[in-house]
């Protein structure tokens, strides 16, 4: 679901979605299904889809070789 500034990140379980949010220019924040929110710099919120392929990459790697 898109607002104006959020979208729920929908991964069809029956826990709730977490949900990202353009709080400012510079900043975000990230509720998770259990109502926990963390304030996360814009520069650190893109690294994060970079961490998890290396994370991913990695334990492949692991597990194949």
């Amino acid at each position: 679901m898109l607002t104006d500034n959020s979208v729920k990140l929908c991964c069809n379980t029956k826990r709730g979605c977490p949900e990202l949010t353009k709080v400012d220019e510079t900043f975000y924040t990230i509720k998770d299904d259990d109502g926990n929110i963390i304030k996360i710099h814009k520069d650190e919120l893109k690294l994060v889809g970079d961490a998890v392929r290396l994370i991913d990459e990695s334990r492949e790697k692991l597990i194949l070789g």
